[in-house]
C-alpha cells in the first residue's frame, strides 16, 4: 500500500504530522506482519508547550515480526532564536536550536537531546521545561529567579506525576526550597531491574565542591534495606547503606 506525499495525517493535542510511505502486509504463522516505512513530510510535536519541528525524512520503520513494534528514527528541532542565552556565554542566532532524537523500538523509545550551540544537559532540560537556562549574568534580572518562580508553581506533586506518566522514566521528582533555584533539585530515575534503579540528579544551585550533575545507583537488598552509590561531575561520590522504616 503506497501512501502519497502528505497522504497521511496524525493529529492529537501534542502531535500534528503529515507523512507518506510504503507499507506491506503479509501473512505469517502467528498472524500478519507489517513491513515498510512511514516518512515524515512535515509536522511538529509539542513537549511541555514547546513546539519541536519534525525533521524531513524522519521515519517509522516496520520490519515484520510477531508483534507490530516499529523502529523509530525521529528528529525534531526547537528554535532557540528567541531564548536569551547571554547569561551562559552564548549570543543569539537564528540557527540556535535544541534537537530531540527518538530512536529504539516503539515499545521502548530512547530520547536524547543535543543543541547548537552546545549546552549542558541541565540547561537544555531547563529550557524545555521552564523556558530558559538556569543562569543569567545580570543579577538584577536573573533568569534564575524567573525559572524558580515558574518552577515553584509548575512542580506540584500532581505535575510530577503527570510528567512521570509522559516520560519513559519510573521516577520524576523535583525539590524546591526557596523562591529561586538555589535549592532546587531534579531527580529522574529508570528501573533497570525489579530491585535496581539508575538515577540522574541535577542540582541547579550546587556549591563549590558539590556535584551539579550526579548519577546514582540504588539496589534494594530487602524491602527495608537499600544500598545507594553516587558519583558526579565535581568528583564527589559515596556509598550509603539505607534502612527504611515505613509508617
Amino acid at each position: 500500500m503506497e501512501v502519497p506525499r502528505r497522504g497521511a495525517r496524525l493529529r492529537s493535542d501534542e502531535i500534528n504530522v503529515w507523512a507518506e510511505g510504503d507499507l506491506r502486509v503479509r501473512s505469517a504463522p502467528s498472524g500478519v506482519e507489517l513491513l515498510g516505512r512511514v516518512i515524515v513530510d512535515e509536522g511538529d510535536v509539542s513537549l511541555y508547550g514547546r513546539q519541536f519541528r519534525l525533521e524531513p525524512e524522519s521515519a517509522v520503520i516496520f520490519d515484520g515480526g510477531d508483534a507490530i513494534d516499529p523502529v523509530l528514527d525521529l528528529r525534531a528541532k526547537f528554535s532557540l532564536a528567541d531564548v536569551d542565552l547571554s547569561g551562559i556565554g552564548h549570543t543569539n542566532s537564528p540557527g540556535n536550536h535544541i534537537l530531540l532524537s527518538i530512536s529504539g523500538r516503539g515499545s521502548k523509545p530512547r530520547l536524547a537531546f543535543s543543541s547548537v550551540p552546545a549546552l549542558s544537559e541541565t540547561d537544555i532540560i531547563a529550557i524545555v521545561t521552564v523556558g530558559g537556562p538556569t543562569y543569567d549574568s545580570n543579577p538584577g534580572s536573573s533568569n534564575t529567579g524567573k525559572v524558580g518562580s515558574v518552577l515553584m508553581g509548575f512542580v506540584s506533586s500532581s505535575a510530577s506525576r503527570m510528567l512521570q506518566d509522559k516520560l519513559p522514566v519510573d521516577v520524576f521528582k523535583v525539590e524546591t526550597g526557596a523562591d529561586d533555584l538555589s535549592e532546587a533539585k531534579i531527580t529522574v530515575g529508570k528501573r533497570l531491574m525489579s530491585n535496581l534503579v539508575l538515577s540522574y540528579n541535577a542540582n541547579f544551585g550546587a556549591q563549590p565542591g558539590e556535584n551539579r550533575n550526579e548519577v546514582g545507583l540504588q539496589y534494594e537488598i530487602t524491602r527495608r534495606l537499600q544500598l545507594y552509590t553516587r558519583y558526579g561531575d565535581a568528583g564527589a561520590g559515596g556509598i550509603d547503606l539505607l534502612y527504611l522504616w515505613r509508617f
